[in-house]
Parts: C-alpha cells; sequence; structure tokens
C-alpha cells in the first residue's frame, strides 16, 4: 500500500471531500432507509467552508498518491452535559473512508492524528457518535480507548 499522507483540508479538496460527504450519505441511507432526518453533508462549497472554517475545526484528510481517500471533521469546544462540569472538549463528527480503501488502518491513523491535535488544543475528553449498525467504527473506536458512557434511544414519532 502507498504510504498513507494526513494534512489539513484546504480549499483546493472541496470537491474531493463532498464526495466523500456523498458517499458517506449512501452508506447511512442504505443502512437506515427509514431514517430521513439523516444528514446529507454540505450541499456545497460555501457549506463545506462554514464548517471548515469554524474556530476550534479540525479537519485533516487521508490521501494516498495525492488523492483524498478518508476525512475526519471535529470540533474543539465546551463540554455541554448535563452530567459534567463544564471542560475542553474535542467533539469528532465525521470520520470515513472511501470504500475501496477501507480496512486498511486509514480511519485508525486520522482518529490518531486528530487525538494528537486535540489534546495539543487543551481537549480534556473527546466525544463521539456512531450508528449502531457500524460494527467496524464501533470495533475502531474501542480499540483506541473509547468506553460508551452515555447511551442514546430513538424513536420516531412520524
Amino acid at each position: 500500500m502507498p504510504e498513507l499522507a494526513i494534512r489539513p483540508f484546504e480549499r483546493q479538496d472541496a470537491d474531493a471531500v463532498l464526495a466523500l460527504y456523498r458517499e458517506l450519505h449512501s452508506h447511512h441511507e442504505a443502512a437506515v432507509p427509514h431514517l430521513s432526518e439523516l444528514d446529507v453533508g454540505p450541499a456545497n462549497e460555501a457549506a463545506l467552508l462554514e464548517r471548515t472554517d469554524k474556530p476550534g475545526s479540525i479537519f485533516l484528510l487521508g490521501c494516498l498518491n495525492g488523492t483524498v481517500v478518508a476525512m475526519l471533521h471535529g470540533t474543539m469546544g465546551e463540554s455541554s452535559s448535563p452530567f459534567l462540569r463544564p471542560h475542553p472538549l474535542f467533539s469528532i463528527h465525521t470520520v470515513t473512508v472511501t470504500r475501496a480503501h477501507r480496512e486498511q488502518g486509514i480511519g485508525r491513523k486520522l482518529t490518531e492524528q486528530a487525538l494528537a491535535q486535540a489534546r495539543a488544543a487543551g481537549a480534556q475528553a473527546v466525544e463521539l457518535s456512531a450508528f449502531s449498525f457500524n460494527e467496524a467504527a464501533i470495533g475502531l473506536y474501542r480499540s483506541l480507548g473509547f468506553e460508551p458512557w452515555i447511551t442514546r434511544l430513538r424513536q420516531s414519532l412520524s
């Protein structure tokens, strides 16, 4: 396998990142077709830049031979849990790897890099969510030391 390069998002990456969001949405839509509230990701470059340009945003890309094959997006902020004192928190919103490049350790390397950046930025904890059907992602996060601490349940009212 070629050497993986991890680097920050740049404006010229917008088309590749939007394609990753579309692939991620199709993956989620196939797994939970009844869930009409799925976020399709940013609709265009301007919407994407709103996410990447937010203060505290960490947006990393995984590239093989110069081609974007993975991304991770998260933000630094303050914990808003009603159960915890406020503290610096890194929230991971999106981690995705193209279908053709999964199971090669790319998501792990992206997450490890993001955790190092969050730690350097003063985060005391990291949170993320994964759909319960996504056993591969849950296994990855557990292997990186993430532990369940809140269970979110859902019921559709429509």
